[in-house]
């Protein structure tokens, strides 16, 4: 058997040319490749992260999402960007309109037990 590249020949147990290193595929033998898992970790983070408007998940998801056996690699990484901004607007929610509502439902609340004690008054 000859080196298909250089045509130098080769012994029955090289794996590899020895004189230009091209490797010795063998006819006959079945080029077996293992099959490849996909790692759905970053779409999993993702949505959980979408879901429940976390920061800390949305980035593990973009992280996640750049190795190279990830599912929907890219569809991770936008779940991640929506889990990040969705947190952000929630905390933004929170320290600016929140306090704002509840001191609304605290007036009503003071003028329905003034209107409350008027009528029973009577």
């Amino acid at each position: 058997m000859n080196c298909k590249k250089c045509g130098s020949p080769l012994g029955p147990n090289d794996y590899y040319c020895g004189v230009c290193g091209e490797k010795v595929e063998k006819e006959g033998e079945a080029v077996v490749t293992e099959p490849v898992m996909k790692n759905n970790t970053a779409l999993t983070l993702g949505i959980i992260g979408l879901i429940l408007g976390s920061v800390v998940l949305g980035i593990l998801a973009i992280v996640f999402s750049k190795k190279p056996n990830a599912s929907n690699a890219k569809t991770a990484k936008i779940l991640g960007i929506f889990a990040i901004v969705r947190a952000v607007i929630g905390v933004f929610y929170a320290i600016f309109v929140l306090p704002g509502m509840i001191e609304d439902i605290r007036a009503q609340l003071e003028v329905g037990s003034i209107i409350i004690n008027y009528l029973l008054a009577f």
